[in-house]
């Protein structure tokens, strides 16, 4: 079995376990699985956005002491270009 293979069936394995996770908490709830699925998905999202949001805050923060210890001009965030 290659390494490609074993990935392929871990990634199954975490689907199954989160496919079962999910009709779980839709039985628990009373709630469809549908709806289950896309308040996971809706979670996911928010949890990309937080982090990338903490690490461009954390990168800009390491830049501005970086230009303090150097001296250097401050450049516009990604967002004012």
């Amino acid at each position: 079995m290659t390494s490609h293979d074993e990935e392929i069936l871990s990634e199954n394995s975490e689907m199954r376990f989160l496919v079962l996770e999910l009709m779980r908490l839709a039985s628990k709830k009373g709630t469809s699985f549908d709806l289950e699925l896309a308040e996971f998905i809706d979670n996911t999202y928010k949890l990309r956005e937080a982090l990338f949001e903490e690490h461009d805050a954390a990168e800009e923060s390491m830049q501005a002491q970086l230009r303090k210890l150097v001296n250097l001009p401050q450049f516009p965030s990604k967002e004012k270009r």
